[in-house]
């Protein structure tokens, strides 16, 4: 209605966008933002919302480039270095995504931003670290389920692996918490998914990550936890079929090439032309 009162409302744009993508009209979201980028081309908050779209669809690079404008509009904005750096990371560039985590990390102490770093240690393999990191941000928000998800995959790896277990509980509690509110999130779907199949409860890790799939079949993470899904299962051709379809969707290959948890993939033929390929 506000929109109709007044047609070059961004705020109201913003809005209509917001309620498009959560409902997954994602090409009507994309031109609406567009449409309100051009009214007002000095608002980095437009430009900040269809990066966030582009990062949420899996198009990482399109995304960094939107969170370059922000950061070049507004210096300090320490949530536009904050998702540069998340998106570089989801490309695999992860010299430049950490200076820019670090960025914004030096402007805002920010759990989101905090786990994002430590998971760019986990993929260079300094799981400790990563580890400490992860924990730093789980006790900053607790109550955020993707932040024990990592702290356990980091605990794996670490001279303590027996923490995981109580990282992935809290992984799974959060994620009940969030799923009641919003039982369509398909992020919170895969989120548990993993938490609840490393903790051996496979059965209901199924259903989770078929819902997730279900509701968000362009969505490259929901790909890859179906992946682990099936490697623990022992189905490598299914875990390799699944990380092909993550990866045509943006999955980084950089990530897959030295992710800890697909390790027993990394002799065969067919995930050695996978990484060529891409």
């Amino acid at each position: 209605r506000a929109l109709e009162l007044n047609p070059n409302s961004v705020d109201s744009m913003l809005g209509i966008a917001a309620i498009l993508e959560a409902s997954r009209e994602l090409g009507e979201a994309e031109s609406l933002l567009r449409r309100a980028i051009d009214l007002q081309p000095g608002n980095w908050r437009s430009i900040d919302a269809l990066g966030a779209l582009y990062h949420y669809s899996g198009r990482y690079e399109e995304a960094a480039r939107a969170y370059r404008q922000v950061v070049l509009l507004d210096p300090k904005n320490w949530m536009g270095h904050g998702n540069l750096g998340s998106s570089l990371l989801m490309m695999g560039d992860f010299e430049n995504a950490a200076h820019a985590l670090n960025v914004s990390l030096s402007i805002q102490r920010d759990a989101y931003f905090l786990s994002s770093l430590g998971t760019i240690h986990y993929y260079l393999g300094d799981y400790e670290r990563a580890a400490k990191i992860h924990r730093d941000a789980a006790d900053l928000l607790p109550a955020v389920n993707f932040v024990w998800l990592n702290l356990g995959d980091s605990l794996r790896f670490t001279s303590t692996p027996e923490e995981a277990a109580i990282a992935y509980e809290e992984a799974v509690s959060t994620s009940v918490d969030l799923l009641e509110t919003n039982p369509n999130n398909a992020f919170d779907l895969y989120v548990r998914s993993w938490a609840e199949a490393s903790l051996g409860n496979v059965g209901t890790a199924e259903q989770l990550v078929a819902q997730a799939l279900e509701l968000a079949p362009g969505d490259p993470n929901a790909h890859y936890y179906s992946a682990l899904l099936k490697l623990v299962q022992g189905d490598k051709s299914a875990a390799l079929e699944s990380l092909r379809v993550a990866v045509d969707r943006g999955y980084p290959v950089k990530m897959l090439a030295s992710d800890p948890l697909i390790i027993e993939l990394r002799g065969l033929e067919e995930f050695g032309k996978l990484v060529e390929e891409n």
